[in-house]
């Protein structure tokens, strides 16, 4: 049995979602509290899809590709990385 860091057997892995974006992505995280994945792709975006309801927010700031997605610790602010060299923080769940 091949186990990740957690303990986890990775051969119990599964599809729950499937959500389609017109463009190839670059990065991709799910907050810390589960609610939303979030992606950057190649069209200077980052989507937020709701779990919940599985609706898509674009989050428009970056004039590049944004090659880097993290969340503070509490999921409440996410923070993305440009390759125009700038760094936004977003409120997670507005």
């Amino acid at each position: 049995m091949l186990d990740t860091p957690a303990g986890r057997d990775i051969k119990q892995a599964h599809v729950t979602h499937q959500w389609k974006h017109d463009r190839p992505l670059i990065e991709c995280r799910i907050d810390p509290l589960g609610r939303y994945v979030f992606a950057s792709a190649e069209d200077n975006l980052i989507q937020r899809w709701a779990f919940a309801d599985e609706v898509k927010t674009p989050l428009v700031g970056h004039e590049s590709w944004v090659f880097a997605i993290e969340h503070s610790s509490d999921g409440n602010w996410t923070v993305t990385a440009g390759g125009d060299g700038r760094l936004i923080w977003w409120e997670t769940a507005s």
